[in-house]
């Protein structure tokens, strides 16, 4: 099946669900089944609902061209959290680097968008991994999308790649299975595309006060305003989280929480996660006025 096959209009829906069925059935069920769709899709429009469907996967707009880096990748994940099929759902292809010094930012940004918008994982791109260059290329691959590199071993090992993994110790160190996105805790200095967007995530359920934990990827330095009020917690601790290096800075450790937290831009870097956490701690009842 050609790429540009992978989804509607240019295949019947029923065709790919038959291949489903007899993949999950194949393997007694033991194997988890999903599809590739085509830019800029998610499988959950064409196949939500299906059993054998295990967990949706969507493809933004790919390549490398410049304005691919300015592409939602984002709204397609959070878009499979508003139907009612409920799966996990993950974003498969979006942006490939070429070579070694694409600024790294553009893939933290879609990573950490991606992910905060729900998405259970990210998978990171480069043209020489797909092409397996030199091993694979054929001309017309090498022709249309440069790898930038003699091997595609040297993709392994790009800053983009190196700074990517920190996502898994800051997801790791917090309730993980309860995670879910929430762009309602942005109450003030939200941006309008992925350069200046506020992505949030936390756990506990959405429209309840039960969350223990918030992070909050800030695409590009402004200041922003939190609802914390969803933090049960009387004394909430903050930090700041660095992606590029992976490291915190703790912010505050004892702050009151006023239901609303205003984060003023870092002196420092270009993207940061702010980590707003319940500390346990326990207080009497105080006025609750804004704490900055």
């Amino acid at each position: 099946m050609r790429r540009r096959e992978a989804s509607p209009t240019y295949i019947e829906p029923e065709r790919v669900n038959a291949f489903g069925r007899a993949l999950k059935e194949g393997c007694a069920g033991k194997n988890l089944v999903t599809v590739h769709p085509v830019s800029p899709h998610s499988t959950s429009q064409f196949y939500g609902g299906e059993a054998w469907l295990d967990f949706y996967m969507s493809q933004a707009k790919s390549g490398n061209a410049p304005a691919n880096a300015f592409f939602d990748a984002a709204a397609l994940v959070l878009g499979d959290w508003r139907i009612a099929d409920v799966k996990p759902t993950m974003m498969g292809e979006h942006r490939y680097e070429s070579g070694t010094a694409e600024d790294p930012l553009i893939q933290r940004r879609s990573l950490y968008q991606c992910v905060f918008a729900g998405g259970c994982g990210y998978a990171y791109g480069h043209d020489a991994l797909w092409q397996m260059t030199p091993h694979t290329a054929q001309p017309w691959m090498l022709k249309g999308w440069t790898p930038g590199v003699a091997l595609w071993t040297d993709a392994l090992d790009t800053p983009a790649v190196r700074q990517l993994q920190h996502i898994k110790a800051l997801l790791f160190s917090h309730p993980f299975l309860t995670r879910i996105p929430d762009q309602s805790l942005v109450l003030g200095g939200q941006g309008n595309d992925v350069v200046t967007r506020t992505q949030t995530t936390r756990d506990g359920t959405l429209g309840k006060n039960d969350a223990s934990y918030i992070l909050a990827y800030i695409s590009t330095p402004r200041r922003i305003v939190l609802n914390t009020a969803v933090i049960g917690g009387r004394i909430l601790r903050w930090s700041w989280f660095n992606p590029e290096t992976g490291e915190t800075e703790l912010a505050d450790p004892r702050r009151l929480n006023s239901g609303m937290l205003t984060i003023e831009p870092h002196a420092g870097g270009r993207d940061w996660v702010v980590v707003v956490e319940a500390t346990g701690e326990i207080t009497s009842a105080a006025p609750r006025t804004e704490q900055r």
